[in-house]
This record gives structure tokens, sequence and C-alpha cells, in this order.
């Protein structure tokens, strides 16, 4: 395809669409290229799975207060040594927890990272166990996200068939108290209560965007 550019120089809708066509015909890996994304994925995937031991290591600090010899609080531990925040740090603790709970199950895939953990931490344990197991059969194998493991949560409780049947203003009279919920939490100082409760306005919005997409493939 011959270059076509306007006066300004830049590249004309055509030269993309041409572009486009030569990026999907580009040669497959070299044998190099491959150990190159296996050897890149691999540091990736070892960084993801060292958050929960992250999480395991803040929580015996913190269980133990073996933070007590240099500094008055936990939060001013993780503040100070780490330039964290007390809310993220309770978040890394609540993942390394919920990890730690669904060791037993076996014969399943264990999260692989903090976001498809995040849902299951405002759980009581025996239904974090049951969301994740119902999260590994819906979800295509390995395809295991955040928006999965929420609406499992959602349908668990009937909120799919509760919000199709209550319409917008329900889900949005929702948010509207959770996000009142977040503001209280955060005037007392409940961070980690504040994170549980915007886990549940994700649920919200997600059960919201299944029910239209419901709307729009029945119209």
């Amino acid at each position: 395809m011959v270059a076509q550019t306007r006066n300004n120089g830049s590249i004309s809708s055509a030269d993309a669409v041409g572009r486009n066509q030569l990026l999907k015909a580009e040669q497959p890996l070299s044998t190099a290229e491959a150990e190159q994304l296996r050897d890149c994925e691999a540091i990736i995937q070892t960084r993801l799975r060292a958050f929960f031991e992250v999480g395991q290591a803040l929580m015996g600090i913190n269980r133990n207060r073996l933070y007590r010899a240099e500094f008055r609080s936990f939060e001013e531990y993780c503040r100070t040594r780490w330039e964290i925040s007390r809310i993220h740090a309770f978040r890394l603790l609540k993942a390394a927890e919920v990890h730690q709970l669904l060791l037993p199950i076996g014969n399943i895939p264990l999260p692989e990272n903090e976001a498809q953990i995040r849902p299951l931490t405002a759980l009581p344990p025996n239904k974090a166990k049951l969301i994740w197991q119902k999260a590994i059969k819906k979800a295509a194998p390995g395809k295991v996200t955040a928006k999965v493991v929420r609406l499992v949560i959602s349908e668990s409780e009937g909120s799919v068939k509760e919000f199709s049947s209550s319409g917008q203003m329900e889900w949005q009279h929702q948010i509207t108290v959770l996000l009142q919920k977040i503001r209280s939490a955060n005037e007392r100082g409940k961070l980690h209560e504040a994170s549980e409760i915007l886990e549940r306005i994700r649920v919200v919005l997600d059960v919201e965007l299944a029910r239209e997409a419901r709307c729009i493939e029945a119209s």
C-alpha cells in the first residue's frame, strides 16, 4: 500500500488500515523470541504470586507488633518503612488471609493476583471458598477475572434477579447508600471497611451491566 500523508505529515486512516494488515501478516515468533516471552511472563507471574507472600509477611509483623521497636503503629511502620498506605497494607493482609483459606481445597487453581481475590475479602470464610469454586467453573479456562468473581457473588445473593426486576432506580439507590457508608467509614478512620464497601459497589455495577447486556440482546 502506498503511504498517504496529510499536509501536516500525519498518517491517513487508509495507512492505519494498511498497517494493521501488515501486523496481522507478521512472522510468528522465532524460537529465541518465544523463549524470551516465556522468561518475561515467568517474571511477571512470580511477582504477582509474591503479592500473597508480602501479605503474609505483613500479617506476621502486624499480629506480633514486630514494628514496635521503632514505630508507634503498624500504619506508621508501613508508611515510613515501605511507603504504602494503611488501606493498601490491609488489602495485602486480607488477600493473604483468603489465599491461605483456599489452600486446603485442592484440585482447583488458586488465585494468582490480588485483583482476583479482592472481591472475596469481604465474605465469610466458608462463602469465600464456595464463591471461588463457582468462579472457577463459570470462567473460561485460565480466565478467572475479578469481574467473574463479583458476578458469582451477586448471583449467589440473588442480586441478578433482584436488579433485573427492580430497574435502574434501585441500583442507583444502592450505590448512593453504599457511597454514604464509605464516607462514614472514612470519617471514622475505618479505611479497610471502606475498601470492602467499594467491592460491594463494584458488584452492583457488574450486575447492572449484565442486566443491560441482556436487555440489549433481547431487543
